[in-house]
Formats: structure tokens, sequence, C-alpha cells
């Protein structure tokens, strides 16, 4: 790699000793070759929260120490996947960053307190952490893939944009995606060339590429 990926992610990501945020830049210095990886390290968020942090070439997450892989879990956590890579990948994020309240009565997702988030989890910053670190890790990120579940903000923010249309078509439902809240901080980073692959009731994809 030309370009370290602790240069690379130098101030990319909030880090405010005593407040909040990560030091991706120190906590990814050790990768530096294409085989190098970080597998379950315990670290700690500038607020003092416990993290565990796993990154390789295929993967960048980083989450709450505790119950950080169940499914129910009110864990938060930030990742990073490559869907899979043909001359070009396509990246998926997983984002939980705000603080759960409690859970859905009789469901598994949580639900979220609407005014307040995990001190050391930005989820926005995330993104552009992530799309650094794969970069610099020689891998270009074609398109990222906007997968929402029900339960879910963009799943919610996409469905009441479409509000009162009875049988929406593709140029409607592109429209609609582009209004979540993923839609607008994807297509800030470049990736503005949306596609609707699937649409049923308990989940939602769209692809978001960099125009050709």
């Amino acid at each position: 790699m030309a370009v370290s990926i602790s240069e690379r992610l130098g101030g990319m990501y909030p880090y405010v000793p005593g407040k909040g945020g990560i030091d991706f830049s120190s906590l990814l210095a050790p990768i530096e070759k294409a085989e190098d990886s970080i597998v379950g390290k315990e670290i700690k968020g500038a607020s003092g929260g416990e993290l565990i942090l796993y990154a390789n070439s295929l993967q960048l997450l980083v989450g709450e120490k505790e119950g950080l892989w169940k499914k129910t879990s009110k864990s938060n956590w930030l990742g990073a996947s490559i869907l899979g890579s043909y001359g070009e990948a396509t990246l998926c994020f997983g984002l939980k960053s705000k603080k759960v309240i409690g859970m859905a009565e009789g469901a598994e997702y949580p639900i979220y307190s609407s005014d307040s988030r995990h001190p050391d989890l930005y989820a926005k910053k995330f993104i552009g952490v992530a799309l650094a670190y794969f970069d610099a890790r020689g891998i270009k990120i074609d398109s990222i893939m906007g997968r929402w579940e029900k339960g879910g903000d963009n799943y919610n923010q996409y469905r009441a944009a479409l509000a009162g249309i009875k049988d929406p078509n593709s140029s409607q439902k592109v429209a609609a995606a582009k209004e979540t809240w993923s839609g607008k901080t994807f297509m800030a980073y470049g990736f503005t060339d949306v596609h609707n692959w699937s649409d049923s009731w308990d989940r939602i994809d769209f692809r978001f590429q960099k125009p050709i």
C-alpha cells in the first residue's frame, strides 16, 4: 500500500478524549500488508466505553463488546463488509449507533432513542472511514448496497416517502430511496446512480453506484 491506512484515516473520524469517538488512525496502523488483519481486539472509545474491533480485507467492524454478535442484542455497532468483487466491489453497511431504550413487543428489533446516540459511534463518519480503509487496501468500491429491514429508520423513511402511492413505479421507488438517511449519505459520498434490487414487506434493497 503506497499510502498507509493510518495516514489515510488521520482526522476523518471524531476523537475527543473523555468525550467520544474512536482513534481509527492509530488502531489500524498495524495493518500494512494485504494479509494483515485485526481480530477481536478489545479497545476503548474516547468516552471510556468498551468496544471490540475487527478489520481485514473484507470487513471493518467496531461495536460494543457486550453482545455484539447476538441477533436481538441491544448493543451498538458499525460495520462495513464486501459483498462481492468482479474487479470492483460492492460494500454493505450495518449501522446501529443510536442508544437503545427497549425492545419492540413480540419483535426482534429494538426501539431506539430519537434524540441520543452512542458517544463513540458516528455512523456517517464511519462510512467515510470504511471507504478510505478499503481504498487504502487496494479495493475499489464501485457501489454500496442499502439493505433496510422492517423496523429500521431507513425502512420507515422509505415507506413514508411512498405513502399515498398505490402502485409506485421504479422512478418513484428510487426517489423514495434518495429521501432516506442512507440514501442521502451514500449520495453525498458520490454514489448517486440508484437502482432498486428488491422491495418486500420486510426488507428493501437498493444499490447506490458511482456514475460510470
